[in-house]
């Protein structure tokens, strides 16, 4: 019996690819497989991947046109044998000795295990740690975990800092969407939501590569197309948690389904904020729609929800003097 499938949606990635792989095989055993979804690479990313494929029993692939990581990993998890789900991103690479420990945490019989992450650059220089200060390291539900990491503003998004139940995620119907970027977010959240059993450890599990051209890195950028793929990625997600809110007669389920709300309207006007005029003139239709659908959820929204709603010159004169401070 398989006990863990790992998946990795790949795409241009040919520098990295190897040493991604690797770090998995490298602690494999019979019950351990991994899923190759390459996304119509058109570099060498293809050739690379056939190549363990044939040398590797353990190791299934599928070619497919570029759809987007979300669908990719939707291809593999259709294609897992496995208890649990791993999604493991391509440029990057898991630590030594993450899937023992792994194995030792899921005997739990959890929906979900989150772990930490070590981040950095292409030169290998460390940027940060994926770590919680609050200790977290017992098992909760999922909601339980939500509302502890909101209290100590320690909501980490990533999928590929989580193990998942693959028959829980069957469950719930939990799949991703078509988004280009920002894919994470409703699954991310959604996920936590309905799991009854989930537990946390800070150990660096995963190492996480900031480079030029990531999905990462094009997240900060500050364009009209950044926008516009936000708006699509965290509006999706926006009308889903809306939609679970409105049939919700729990208080809390309610509160936290709003605080994650207002954050997802946050990042979506904070990028429409930094646009220039004429892309502002633009789009502007399309931040009518968005504080149309958010109005009416106004004084439950947080605090900087209501700045970029109520106030959003002030936001950008706050974040340009942010910026220039940076510099110094």
């Amino acid at each position: 019996m398989i006990f863990l499938s790992v998946i990795i949606p790949i795409y241009n990635v040919e520098e990295y690819l190897v040493q991604c792989i690797d770090s998995i095989l490298a602690q494999s055993s019979e019950d351990i497989e991994v899923i190759l979804v390459d996304d119509g690479s058109t570099d060498k990313s293809g050739s690379i991947c056939d190549e363990y494929a044939k040398n590797y029993k353990n190791i299934t692939l599928v070619h497919q046109c570029n759809q987007g990581s979300g669908l990719a990993r939707n291809a593999g998890m259709e294609l897992a044998t496995g208890q649990f789900i791993w999604y493991v991103d391509s440029d990057d690479y898991i630590a030594d000795n993450a899937i023992q420990y792994i194995k030792g945490n899921l005997k739990e019989k959890l929906d979900i295990l989150l772990f930490g992450a070590t981040s950095f650059s292409d030169g290998a220089e460390v940027i940060s740690r994926y770590k919680r200060t609050a200790n977290l390291n017992v098992v909760m539900s999922g909601k339980e975990l939500i509302e502890k990491s909101f209290q100590a503003n320690e909501y980490i998004t990533s999928v590929c800092l989580r193990v998942y139940r693959k028959q829980f995620l069957i469950n719930h119907s939990l799949f991703f969407g078509a988004e280009k970027l920002y894919e994470d977010e409703q699954y991310s959240f959604i996920s936590l939501f309905y799991a009854d059993k989930v537990k946390v450890t800070d150990l660096p599990l995963y190492m996480r590569r900031y480079r030029q051209g990531s999905k990462m890195v094009e997240a900060r950028e500050k364009s009209e197309e950044n926008f516009l793929k936000s708006y699509e990625g965290y509006g999706n997600a926006i009308d889903k948690l809306l939609s679970i809110y409105v049939s919700s007669t729990d208080n809390l389920d309610q509160k936290l389904l709003l605080i994650q709300t207002s954050k997802y309207y946050f990042s979506i006007m904070s990028k429409y904020i930094m646009l220039n005029k004429e892309e502002q003139k633009k789009n502007k239709a399309l931040k009518h729609q968005l504080n149309g659908r958010m109005y009416k959820y106004k004084k439950e929204m947080t605090s900087k929800a209501k700045i970029v709603m109520y106030a959003p010159v002030l936001y950008k004169s706050y974040k340009r003097l942010k910026d220039s401070l940076k510099k110094y």
